[in-house]
């Protein structure tokens, strides 16, 4: 049993000096502010969003694109409709009629899937970046601005990651559900600023058109992961890959709301997991994964063996780790009284981790949805 404890605090340290170097690498990060710009140091973008049965988010998304802060004639939207039945895309030809700069285009009866969807978009881009999000998020007037001015700023990187928050709600469950998304969004920021990128959003995604053209074959066989198995090719040759923060590029996208919602996206998410070919995208999973097994079976056995204070002291260092994470997001994110939900996450945490693990072996990922 003391082998145990000390196997326990070992991997626990290492996954708290993991997350706290994240932390790190966040507070490094420079919020960045987009400049004034003369009339050729523009960059040409391409927007490529893939839509599936979106008709209650199409109007707010293509009224926030018109408004984009950024010269018609330097970017243009690509909407991909993959076999929608809701009417959006007839609702959204008429939206865009007028509006020369955006396209749609409907994917065949042979291809079926978002990632297909996103592929066929790129092969329609022009620009000299693609540049990603989806049907359900919004986006600030400054996002391509701001794009186009980090761009110039670190000499043009082949993939650009933004940032991506929750849309704000009032109910707790809502809280808790915001607190654990920006743990990933907090950690995977952190941790391309210390140029080990591991994780990153498409719903917030730039990439050089060409690099996106070279790259592997993305999984369709998976339900999710068209962005970070992106990521992976591109880190694995050796492509310079940046994160932009700043408020004037930060999407938001939809709140799961639903616990329900929630359990079924993290086991869309997390079934991407056993893909995973990049070293450290697996050591920081597996980090993940060990960490919270080991504070339950630290905790089951301290009640056998009436170790309370060995369980409680692994615990501890994990929730300090965390705790520091998100006081280190705080200020960027405004998560002030949301905070106070931590404990709950702290809680609760290890046991989501087992029951979605325990979903994605027993494959519940299989019948998913589109997104």
């Amino acid at each position: 049993m003391e082998l145990f404890m000390t196997l326990s605090f070992l991997i626990v340290a290492i996954y708290a000096f993991t997350i706290i170097s994240f932390a790190a690498g966040w507070l490094r990060l420079n919020v960045f502010e987009a400049s004034n710009l003369a009339a050729g140091e523009y960059i040409y973008f391409s927007v490529v969003i893939a839509f599936r049965n979106e008709l209650k988010h199409i109007v707010t998304l293509v009224s926030a694109l018109k408004a984009l802060d950024y010269p018609d004639d330097k970017y243009e939207v690509i909407f991909v409709n993959d076999h929608s039945n809701d009417g959006s895309p007839g609702h959204l030809a008429q939206l865009i009629s007028s509006l020369p700069n955006f396209k749609m285009y409907s994917m065949g009866k042979e291809a079926k899937g978002k990632k297909a969807a996103i592929g066929e978009g790129v092969k329609k881009a022009v620009g000299t970046y693609c540049v990603f999000t989806d049907a359900d998020c919004c986006v600030p007037n400054g996002w391509l601005k701001t794009l186009n001015s980090f761009c110039q700023h670190k000499s043009c990187p082949d993939m650009v990651l933004g940032l991506v928050d929750l849309k704000f709600h009032n109910r707790w469950p809502e809280k808790c559900f915001r607190l654990e998304f920006l743990s990933l969004i907090l950690s995977s920021a952190g941790a391309t600023a210390l140029k080990m990128p591991f994780m990153c959003n498409g719903a917030n995604l730039a990439i050089k058109r060409d690099i996106y053209s070279e790259a592997d074959k993305l999984k369709t066989h998976i339900a999710s992961g068209d962005d970070v198995f992106l990521l992976h090719d591109i880190k694995k040759r050796n492509k310079s890959i940046e994160i932009l923060k700043s408020h004037n590029h930060l999407v938001y996208t939809e709140n799961p709301v639903t616990f329900k919602n929630f359990f079924r996206q993290r086991v869309r998410w997390g079934s991407k997991a056993p893909f995973y070919t990049d070293a450290y995208s697996i050591f920081v999973s597996l980090m993940v994964l060990l960490a919270n097994l080991l504070i339950i079976a630290a905790i089951v056995s301290a009640f056998h063996n009436k170790n309370i204070t060995g369980a409680l002291s692994i615990a501890g260092i994990k929730f300090i780790a965390d705790l520091f994470l998100f006081l280190a997001g705080n200020r960027f994110f405004r998560i002030g009284k949301t905070l106070l939900f931590f404990p709950v996450i702290g809680v609760f945490y290890p046991i989501y981790i087992l029951v979605v693990a325990i979903a994605i072996l027993l494959g519940w990922n299989n019948n998913h949805k589109w997104q």
